[in-house]
């Protein structure tokens, strides 16, 4: 998967710059059934879109994200943010792999 800076819509941005991100075919077949049972006919390259409220088949604004987040602690009551998936990933990362892979596949730029 590649991560390529660009100007997004809903002012999002790639901080770490452009990179790639290896990933297996089974994720990739994952990924290719999301968009399709989710995103239907809705042509987009962005990995989460507004599905039923306006702007339809637009980005996630941060305002979105942040309310789904809000919705999600009071139905499950765990607290958490957003930003922690990052570091949770690399923390795993770094349990099972040298830090040069680390550095290569989540903090460096190519």
């Amino acid at each position: 998967m590649s991560i390529v800076p660009r100007e997004n819509a809903n002012g999002a941005r790639a901080k770490s710059g452009q990179r790639v991100i290896p990933v297996g075919p089974e994720l990739i077949r994952l990924y290719a059934d999301y968009l399709h049972g989710e995103y239907g006919g809705i042509g987009s390259d962005y990995v989460f879109i507004n599905l039923f409220a306006e702007p339809r088949g637009q980005a996630w604004s941060y305002p979105a994200v942040y309310d789904l987040v809000r919705r999600l602690r009071a139905k499950t009551g765990i607290d958490f943010d957003p930003h922690w998936f990052r570091h949770s990933t690399a923390t795993r990362l770094q349990m099972s792999v040298s830090d040069h892979v680390i550095e290569q596949g989540c903090c460096s730029r190519n």
